[in-house]
């Protein structure tokens, strides 16, 4: 299983687009364009060159805005060739911990029993917003099979934990960094934003190999 660094920008080359020889592509993240969050960005540019090269994306995603929970989005759209699908959830915003923990685990909620919906993909793209979304997808394609390709651009429950947010002894933590653990081994190609990212990684890794 290799692990790649890559920048921000997003370009699928024609050479990638032939490695995956996929019929169908989904991929998981909390946000998707019109939201203008970083993440959502960057799925968007993705998928959306993904469905270039001839590719069947679905992509599951959240009704509401991310920074503002107000906002909702249609719960099913065609966006540039691509199948988004979008799942319900709270909105108690990011105002404090317990907020987020609830609208995360809404989310997965609802994403979970969406994705189980839509059959086999030949691929499951997972990122890490929130940061459970990867052990979904993993879970996925256990169940189902496919391929898992992990793309982590938030490396928790590290963030977390260097934050102050968790403590490293916590049961949460150690929650977190089972699901991590999974999700790392059973993916086939883990993507990461840079080689300080991609050390912490291999570590872990190696740790839990």
């Amino acid at each position: 299983m290799a692990v790649t660094a890559t920048v921000t920008s997003v370009h699928v080359s024609e050479r990638a687009g032939a490695y995956l020889a996929v019929v169908k592509i989904a991929i998981l993240n909390q946000t998707f364009p019109p939201d203008v969050v970083a993440s959502a960005q960057y799925v968007g540019d993705l998928a959306k060159e993904l469905c270039a090269l001839g590719h069947d994306v679905t992509v599951i995603a959240s009704r509401r805005g991310y920074d503002d929970t107000s906002a909702r989005f249609p719960a099913s759209a065609h966006w540039h060739g691509v199948r988004v699908l979008r799942v319900g959830g709270s909105g108690f915003g990011k105002g404090a911990r317990w907020r987020r923990a609830a609208d995360f685990s809404s989310f997965l909620l609802t994403c979970w029993f969406r994705l189980l919906r839509q059959g086999r993909f030949s691929v499951v793209v997972a990122l890490t917003s929130p940061p459970l979304v990867s052990f979904l997808a993993a879970l996925f394609v256990r169940l189902r099979g496919g391929r898992l390709v992990l793309w982590v651009l938030d490396l928790n429950p590290d963030a977390a934990v260097a934050a102050g947010w968790m403590r490293s002894d916590s049961v949460a933590t150690r929650v977190l960094e089972f699901c991590l653990a999974y999700s790392l081994r059973t993916a086939e190609q883990v993507v990461v934003l840079d080689r300080f990212m991609k050390a912490r990684v291999d570590l872990k890794l190696a740790t839990t190999a």
